[in-house]
């Protein structure tokens, strides 16, 4: 029988591991790699899920190999604890693997992604389908990526359509301190691992790149002042992902001030000789 594994990273997910894990279930396997929480993430998890527990880190490709390492089926289904499976979708994909002539290697499932409660065509995140399983041998994993860190051996994609119910459901920032939190990581992580071959310009063009988005692809003032929120939080991450990419190129201000603090000192020190 054709298998399929649910893999997924966690760190202080008590308030959503259960339920993307019970979604999950119809899975052969549920593999969950716990990043060091410092809640009930692990104690939750465990219930449901072979639980492995590595440092915590900000960002790792090796995370995702990890994972996809520790998985033992054909199949993966990389999930976030933000996401959801449908009973449709799980059936569907169940279906389709287990299909004799079935000659794919990644399955695109349709795609509900909200971000601050809203989702749709108008929202900056928007995308239709997500290429959230494939074939375990096909997996692989960018390791100077934050976003897009999942490529595929491969070309052969199915994509699920017109099946009632079937979603792939990703619930993120569920409020705009919970946004600004992950922000913060993944600014950090961005510039951590891109700084050195992202130029300041390139980093600046995918702030105006954002603008683009926002005003002309998906029109999302159209949405009111709802999508003027969505807009501005939206474009904040490209904005402050370039001040971290240009800090990280440039001298520290808690370098610059140190200098300063230990110039004025020494002019005391030379006042009391």
């Amino acid at each position: 029988m054709t298998t399929i594994s649910a893999v997924l990273l966690a760190y202080n997910e008590e308030a959503r591991i259960e339920s993307v894990l019970r979604s999950v279930s119809w899975c052969d396997e549920i593999v969950v790699l716990e990043k060091s929480s410092t809640d009930r993430t692990r104690e939750i998890a465990s219930r449901y899920a072979r639980v492995i527990t590595i440092p915590h880190t900000d960002w790792s490709a090796l995370e995702y190999e990890r994972l996809r390492d520790e998985s033992t089926s054909e199949w993966v289904l990389t999930i976030t604890c933000s996401g959801l499976v449908t009973p449709a979708l799980a059936d569907e994909v169940r279906r389709l693997i287990s299909s004799p002539g079935f000659a794919y290697d990644i399955i695109e499932v349709p795609l509900r992604r909200f971000v601050l409660g809203f989702d749709g065509p108008r929202s900056p995140w928007y995308s239709a389908f997500d290429a959230a399983i494939a074939r375990r041998n096909v997996l692989r994993y960018r390791a100077d990526e934050v976003h897009g860190v999942i490529s595929f051996a491969s070309e052969r994609r199915y994509r699920i359509e017109g099946c009632d119910g079937a979603y792939f459901y990703h619930l993120t920032h569920l409020d705009v301190d919970g946004m600004m939190e992950r922000h913060v990581r993944y600014w950090r992580a961005e510039a951590d691992l891109s700084a050195h071959r992202v130029s300041l310009s390139k980093a600046a063009r995918a702030v105006a790149a954002s603008v683009f988005q926002v005003v002309f692809r998906r029109r999302t003032w159209q949405l009111g002042w709802d999508g003027l929120a969505l807009a501005f939080g939206w474009i904040s991450y490209w904005m402050l992902r370039y001040v971290h990419i240009w800090e990280k190129k440039r001298e520290k201000g808690a370098d610059v001030y140190a200098r300063i603090v230990r110039d004025v000192l020494a002019e005391w020190d030379r006042r009391k000789r």
